[in-house]
């Protein structure tokens, strides 16, 4: 069966919506062709910047996330380990997009980037928590768009509430995208918190302070996806990239449903290396077929009409012939509405309070709603 996987991503059409996210595995020329090599449809370099930052020890596992504090590469150094011109003739050889993170303060570190790096780039994006004058914003986009680019900004998820100002300052700014990462504010973890063997534990912070941006997690994932869902709401012609806890392709699937136009990947590749990315277009297109559509562009946004809809409530019903009595739904019944009785799920209608945790508990289809 034929799959369509191409997306629009502002004015550009990307092959696929798999992007290569800024960070450690984008950040030498030898790594962006690897990555163009697993077939992606575009890479974003490693954030450049106009100062010099300390490269300390910034990345630790953690159980069930990662943390980083890597610095953004500064200008010179870029350059050199980029390649910028060979990366983008390389992307562009082979059908991907190669797209520049810039970790600047206003528009004029916008453009000393840009007059030196934009004949080889399909886009700008500005990491905004670090962007220091807001009123500056239209100007630094307005750099962006002269040079025919592609402009984004970055800033991570939290409350709507919290970010609605920026959302908006983008839109009039006129951004063409706005890629929702990772919440913005550090976390802690010591080193009990790593896979470290327990006797090499010294209980301080894995990376040597307090500061440490949690990357990776499934849990961070569901707060980017709201707020996609809240910006499509409010602008839905805007661009939108979402990136944060993305393992598989059916988190890409889940991303795209709520109104991601494409997603970015880091963590997935940094912890089983590059390959990582050809596995997941390739899961992607497998749960497009499964679930019977046959291109992204289906798909993208294919909850926007469908979330909140309400409707009558309706108790669970049991397949015994696929039921296995694992006892998984038994046991965490806040309401003890199910029973396995002779290896079966038994439901007690008057108990149950329809809350749908036996559901997502079951591991093999036994529990509907109808």
């Amino acid at each position: 069966m034929s799959i369509n996987l191409e997306t629009k991503l502002g004015y550009m059409i990307l092959k696929n919506p798999i992007l290569a996210s800024a960070g450690p595995i984008t950040d030498r020329y030898e790594k962006i062709t690897r990555l163009v090599d697993m077939n992606v449809g575009g890479v974003y370099t490693k954030s450049v910047c106009l100062e010099r930052k300390p490269r300390n020890f910034y990345m630790a596992e953690l159980r069930g996330a990662f943390m980083d504090s890597e610095p953004c590469l500064y200008i010179e150094e870029w350059l050199e380990r980029i390649k910028i011109s060979d990366s983008y003739k390389y992307a562009h050889n082979r059908g991907a997009v190669l797209l520049v993170e810039m970790d600047v303060k206003n528009s004029n570190e916008v453009y000393e980037v840009l007059s030196r790096t934009y004949p080889y780039a399909d886009g700008y994006e500005i990491h905004l928590p670090h962007f220091k004058d807001f009123n500056d914003l239209p100007q630094a986009v307005r750099h962006i768009k002269s040079h025919d680019k592609l402009a984004s900004v970055k800033l991570g998820a939290n409350d709507w509430k919290a970010i609605k100002d920026l959302i908006n300052l983008s839109m009039r700014s006129g951004v063409d995208a706005i890629h929702i990462n990772n919440p913005d504010f550090p976390g802690l973890a010591l080193d009990l918190s790593t896979h470290v063997p327990i006797k090499m534990i010294n209980l301080k912070p894995v990376l040597g302070s307090v500061v440490g941006w949690i990357t990776g997690s499934a849990a961070l994932r569901y707060y980017v996806q709201k707020n996609i869902y809240d910006i499509k709401q409010a602008y839905p012609e805007i661009s939108v990239i979402g990136s944060g806890g993305i393992r598989s392709g059916k988190d890409v699937f889940e991303m795209l449903s709520v109104g991601a136009d494409a997603v970015a990947l880091c963590s997935v590749a940094i912890l089983e290396g590059f390959e990582a990315f050809k596995r997941v277009i390739e899961e992607l297109s497998k749960v497009i077929i499964e679930l019977n559509f046959t291109s992204v562009n289906e798909i993208t946004g294919l909850l926007l009409k469908e979330l909140f809809k309400p409707g009558p409530p309706i108790q669970p019903s049991i397949n015994t012939e696929l039921c296995t009595g694992c006892k998984l739904c038994e046991v965490s019944c806040p309401n003890n509405a199910i029973r396995v009785i002779n290896n079966k799920a038994v439901l007690d209608p008057a108990l149950c309070v329809i809350c749908g945790l036996c559901y997502s508990r079951c591991r093999f289809g036994a529990i509907k709603f109808s």
